[in-house]
């Protein structure tokens, strides 16, 4: 397996399996000061939580099922919710898999059916972009800096030894970056090529990860830093109040 970049902190989660994700952590990082959650209720089908008043929060739960692919289960999605997205594509991994574009293996992508997102990068530098929406968060009275929450996701099937997914997020105003946080993940493959698909919460591993962010952008790659591509699923993020002081 090749050494990849210079890694000061590295925490191996239990509980997986020989195939197991793996944390990496470069120090020092850019952490807020520990923030207190408020935990809402989420309702459904629209998986949009309860707006604490106390705690000026909106929890919001995009799973991305709404959507009909039926006819082409693979399209290009720029917008979905409050949220924008860009590299990326929403897709149908079961129809997909009946249509012979995606390996059996990874119709899990879809953590709830039927649809999850695919991140197919196209050269060495493509990355997947989640942004807010500042047209869906209009007369909202929602702040467009998002604390990020968690995501499901997973490489694709592929005959490599490892797999990194490099998470980034950033906070933006006035085109200046105040504040970038990073997380990388290592997935290591099954017997057959094909990889376990994960829950990750960020900010349970670095504190305050992902809070009053408007730019959060993911990457996948192998060993030899070839793109590789991967599908997510379940993007959990929360909204203050504008003008929320915290």
């Amino acid at each position: 397996m090749a050494v990849l970049r210079s890694l000061l902190s590295l925490t191996v989660l239990a509980g997986f399996g020989a195939a197991a994700p793996v944390i990496y952590q470069q120090t020092p990082l850019l952490t807020p000061s520990k923030v207190i959650y408020q935990q809402t209720p989420l309702l459904t089908p629209s998986n949009i939580g309860v707006l604490d008043e106390q705690e000026w929060i909106l929890r919001v739960n995009t799973t991305f099922d709404a959507v009909n692919l039926k006819d082409k289960p693979i399209q290009p999605l720029e917008s979905y919710g409050y949220l924008d997205f860009h590299h990326y594509s929403i897709f149908d991994p079961k129809a997909a898999a009946a249509a012979g574009k995606l390996n059996k293996s990874d119709v899990d992508c879809a953590v709830t059916q039927p649809n999850a997102l695919l991140i197919q990068p196209g050269n060495q530098t493509t990355s997947a972009i989640i942004q807010s929406n500042a047209t869906a968060l209009e007369g909202t009275n929602l702040n467009p800096f998002f604390d990020f929450v968690s995501l499901s996701f997973k490489p694709l099937a592929a005959d490599v030894d490892v797999i990194f997914i490099d998470l980034f997020s950033w906070t933006i105003k006035d085109g200046k970056a105040e504040n970038v946080e990073e997380l990388y993940v290592g997935f290591l493959p099954e017997s057959d090529g094909s990889f376990l698909g994960w829950d990750l919460e960020p900010r349970a591993f670095i504190d305050g990860w992902g809070k009053g962010s408007n730019w959060v952008e993911l990457r996948g790659y192998d060993e030899d830093f070839n793109p590789m591509p991967f599908c997510v699923d379940n993007i959990v993020v929360e909204y203050h109040k504008t003008g929320n002081d915290e």
